[in-house]
This record gives C-alpha cells, structure tokens and sequence, in this order.
C-alpha cells in the first residue's frame, strides 16, 4: 500500500505581498444603498441634552434628527411625545427611563 507525502506547510510558509492599488485598479468608493440611507435621514442638526426637558425640546424641533443623551434621564409617564420623522438618538452609555414608576 502506498501513501503521498505532502510537504510540511508550516516548514515551506512564504510571506505573500499584499496587492497593491495602482491608479488604474483603484475605483471611487460608492456609498452603499444603507449608507446613503443613512446620510439621508440623520442629515440634520445633532442636540446635545442633559435633561428630559432639552429631550422633549430635541424631539419637539423638527431641525433636530440625532440627538446625543449626555446624562441618564427618566420620564414619568410612558407617553410624553409624538415623533414624526426619523431620529437617531445616542445613548453614549446613558439609560433613558419612561413609565409610570
């Protein structure tokens, strides 16, 4: 019975180049459907809020679409406002609290 021999790979590893981009391979970067979504929605002013009022006030202004919680805020009631467009809010690590507590 004969058996192949298959050379070592860990003794024969070669250090292959990476691919270098000339000027004729680079193309221009096109941003993807979700990326240009993204930019679409969220391309108005960024509020910073500290406070559930200055939230309520971010909500409320129409030129706002993210805004950037700054501290931990809690609200009372569940029901406090109705949003109409897109948001995007950042956390930043901050909780935000509503409910009747």
């Amino acid at each position: 019975e004969e058996h192949e021999q298959y050379p070592n790979t860990t003794e024969q590893s070669e250090e292959k180049e990476a691919p270098v981009a000339t000027e004729e391979s680079k193309e221009e970067a096109t941003p993807s459907e979700n990326e240009t979504f993204k930019q679409a929605v969220f391309d108005g002013n960024t509020e910073e809020v500290s406070t559930m009022a200055a939230f309520r006030e971010a909500v409320a202004n129409p030129e706002v679409s993210i805004i950037s919680v700054q501290a931990n805020l809690t609200e009372n009631t569940a029901n406090i406002m109705t949003i109409d467009r897109p948001i995007k809010i950042q956390g930043n690590g901050h909780t935000l609290t509503f409910g009747n507590n």
